[in-house]
């Protein structure tokens, strides 16, 4: 739900945990026309971050898509008998951002879409820090998780 006649930012990505204590990112994909700006490192997509420009004052559903071989076990190859008992847990993350963190997201995207090619247009990473570079931001969360467990 986006609060009404205010303008807002978000950015969304999930999170995994293994028993085997493996943690971090889990790549997905979403095509939902909200999305502005991508979140990549490397080949990897990690995560989306939009405005409310679109959905002002409105509910909006978000629909991903999860590989079953990322999300590993128990979920994906369960068939091996040593795995007695696994447990990998999902977090959905969604983050309220600031325009400012929003802004050097974008400006991020930019500067590495054209970074290395000769024909690019220059860009300068935004950055709100006086005297010198970097970004001063916020962000709160709302988070949910499931669980795979086996």
């Amino acid at each position: 739900s986006d609060p009404v006649n205010e303008k807002n930012y978000y950015l969304f990505y999930v999170y995994k945990r293994s028993d085997n204590n493996t943690a971090g990112e889990m790549e997905f994909a979403c095509y939902d026309p909200i999305i502005e700006e991508k979140l990549n490192h490397g080949t990897l997509m990690l995560g989306y971050a939009f405005s409310d420009k679109i959905i002002n004052g409105k509910k909006h559903r978000l629909t991903l898509i999860l590989d079953g071989k990322n999300i590993g076990l128990p979920y994906y190859g369960i068939n091996d008998p040593i795995f007695t008992t696994h447990k990998t847990t999902l977090y959905f993350r969604l983050y309220s951002i600031t325009e400012e963190y929003y802004k050097y997201i974008h400006t991020l995207n930019l500067f590495f879409k054209n970074y290395n090619n000769p024909l690019g247009i220059s860009t300068q990473v935004y950055s709100n820090v006086t005297g010198g570079y970097g970004i001063f931001a916020g962000a709160a969360v709302s988070s949910d998780s499931i669980v795979f467990k086996y």
